[in-house]
């Protein structure tokens, strides 16, 4: 059986995630989609700035492994939170 291993685009991956879940929640209690935007693409750069350091990495590079992550997960539990 193969050995599981974390690499970095994981690690990536998981990070954005966890940021994208965290700012969904964040996001709907700041209620209508007007001010819950702007504060998710702030939280994006922040997440962003932090990773480069983080990881060594270009911004390219965590572009390509964590904007989807971030954005569906942002956008998942934003519109979950704000219908329940």
């Amino acid at each position: 059986m193969p050995k599981f291993e974390i690499t970095e685009e994981l690690k990536s991956m998981m990070l954005f995630s966890g940021a994208g879940v965290a700012m969904g929640g964040v996001s709907s209690m700041l209620g209508a989609a007007m001010f819950a935007l702007p504060a998710g693409i702030a939280a994006l750069v922040g997440v962003r700035k932090g990773a480069e350091k983080l990881f060594l990495k270009d911004s390219a590079w965590l572009t390509a492994n964590g904007l989807m992550p971030y954005l569906t997960f942002w956008y998942l539990v934003w519109v979950i939170a704000i219908n329940i």
